[in-house]
């Protein structure tokens, strides 16, 4: 088992890798306070048509908390909203830093282990989403990782817990590599803009600590990522003649302020394109 730890918010942060999940192409766990998660990911072997199917699960069991689910049948149902929204959370974050060209399927598994109902779980998974994909052969090389920044009472709070959350002026969840910030995601009273502005930066400097100990790990049992993974890229000629037959009726589209309308636009773009190129 390979382990890296670093302190964040006060607390100390986990990242542990080899004990779990070993037939998966990369799997690691994530503890922060007493919550802690599993994270496998694994990539399918056929290739996919224009697109990259990427899957992000998350699933945080009753007995995680200890508790069992109420009930007649006492099991348990399909994802709740909240386990939807970190999904998509996990999601956002980590799908812009595949390669561009990169069409196998990936599935991202997520599963609570144990939660002490007040570190939450959605910042361990998206760290651990990142660590799982950088230790597997998955062609997934940029480190990325996040925190939450409270804001309550002229202090900003790194990762409150869930009471603090609820009394915090702001809450922001930063995501970002060593080059910048890839995702925000937050709400906030009356706050101005200079508060907000230094959450993130407070954001940027706890994941830079983080993508360290990231980088350290992969650095002790990354394994060797897969060459010449199946990739769907259309001829550089053809991608040119594309672009510039609906780059700037598509740019026109877009300026559209009507969802349904801009979409019927787009649609229309799409189908002339194809009939002149057929």
């Amino acid at each position: 088992m390979f382990k890296v730890e670093t302190e964040v918010g006060g607390r100390t942060l986990t990242i542990a890798t080899g004990e779990w999940a070993k037939q998966a192409n990369g799997s690691c766990t994530v503890k922060y306070g007493d919550t802690m998660i599993l994270c496998a990911v694994t990539m399918g072997e056929e290739k996919a048509s224009d697109f990259m199917p990427l899957t992000v699960d998350y699933r945080e069991m009753t007995y995680a908390a200890g508790k069992i689910p109420g009930g007649f049948f006492k099991r348990e149902g399909r994802p709740r909203d909240s386990e939807i929204l970190t999904g998509r959370l996990v999601d956002r974050a980590i799908r812009p830093l595949f390669p561009k060209d990169f069409a196998q399927e990936v599935l991202v598994s997520i599963l609570v282990l144990s939660s002490d109902v007040e570190n939450k779980a959605d910042i361990l998974s998206l760290i651990g989403a990142a660590a799982a994909l950088m230790v597997s052969d998955i062609p997934f090389e940029t480190a990325i990782a996040g925190c939450r920044v409270g804001y309550k009472d002229g202090n900003f709070i790194i990762n409150p817990v869930i009471s603090e959350i609820e009394e915090c002026l702001l809450e922001v969840i930063v995501a970002g590599t060593k080059n910048g910030i890839t995702m925000l995601e937050g709400g906030a009273g009356e706050a101005d803009e200079e508060t907000l502005v230094a959450a993130v930066e407070k954001g940027k400097h706890v994941i830079d600590g983080i993508i360290a100990i990231l980088e350290e790990l992969r650095g002790k049992c990354g394994r060797e990522k897969v060459k010449g993974a199946r990739t769907v890229r259309p001829p550089e000629d053809f991608q040119k003649k594309v672009l510039g037959a609906i780059r700037a009726k598509l740019i026109d589209s877009f300026k559209e302020k009507s969802h349904s309308r801009r979409r019927e636009l787009v649609s229309a773009v799409k189908a002339e394109c194809a009939l002149e190129l057929d």
